[in-house]
């Protein structure tokens, strides 16, 4: 099952496709309304951990729910193992 990301996931998506291409963007920021998926960010964004470009990520909740929640239940059962890496780095 592919999930279809949504217009700011794949732009989220694309910016990390660069920068570990090379590009010189150091910080991301994501503003997006609540329920528009923006828990699915760090997912995307582990990439740099993995690609060696990042040694760790901050995602800035406004609860602990979410990052537990991310970590118990990701959105698709092909991230589960990523979501338990990466937050592990954090």
């Amino acid at each position: 099952m592919t999930m279809q990301l949504r217009k700011h996931q794949r732009e989220v998506a694309a910016v990390i496709d660069g920068i570990i291409a090379g590009s010189p963007i150091k910080t991301i920021i994501v503003n997006a309304t609540p329920g528009s998926g923006k828990s699915l960010i760090p997912l995307i964004a582990g990439r740099l951990v993995t690609a060696g470009k990042a040694d760790r990520l901050a995602w800035v909740c406004p609860r602990l729910s979410l990052p537990e929640q991310i970590q118990s239940d990701p959105p698709s059962c092909a991230l589960r193992s990523d979501a338990r890496r990466h937050m592990k780095n954090i």
